[in-house]
């Protein structure tokens, strides 16, 4: 049995691990603010994955997040056609989820779809939205991604 390299496990596995790692403070930023406006919800993440191999350390993926609160969520779930049994299950996972604490974020890319419920964060929503709060210019990088409430 072989051992993989480091660099093979920062560019192989699956690409929405890689992609949750690099972008937790946008997306903790994204629910923070759309549970502050709107109430609990799911924040929605439509990933630019490009053809290539994608090495996580330094690509820049283009993606445009969004919030979408528990009132909306099944009608902007019917074009992603999820099995009835998907979105039965996760409608009470996102009344009841603890804002503070976790997340629910839902990532298309690639013709995947993947929802990731994130407890346990090692940062809080309300602190990646502090964060990129006092680090804007740091987030306003041109085109690679766009953010949206509601």
């Amino acid at each position: 049995m072989g051992t993989r390299n480091y660099a093979d496990q920062c560019c192989l596995g699956p690409w929405q691990n890689h992609f949750i790692q690099q972008n937790i403070l946008s997306i903790g930023y994204q629910a923070w603010q759309g549970f502050s406006v709107c109430g609990r919800g799911l924040v929605s993440c439509a990933v630019d994955l490009p053809t290539t191999l994608v090495d996580w350390r330094i690509a820049v993926v283009p993606y445009h997040l969004q919030f979408i609160p528990v009132a909306q969520l099944e009608s902007c779930l019917d074009p992603l056609e999820l099995d009835f049994l998907t979105i039965r299950d996760l409608l009470p996972i996102v009344c009841t989820y603890q804002p503070h604490q976790e997340l629910i974020v839902l990532l298309a890319g690639g013709g995947q779809v993947e929802i990731d419920w994130l407890k346990n964060m090692a940062i809080a929503p309300q602190s990646c939205y502090e964060q990129v709060q006092q680090r804007w210019l740091e987030f306003q990088v041109g085109d690679t991604m766009t953010w949206k409430s509601g």
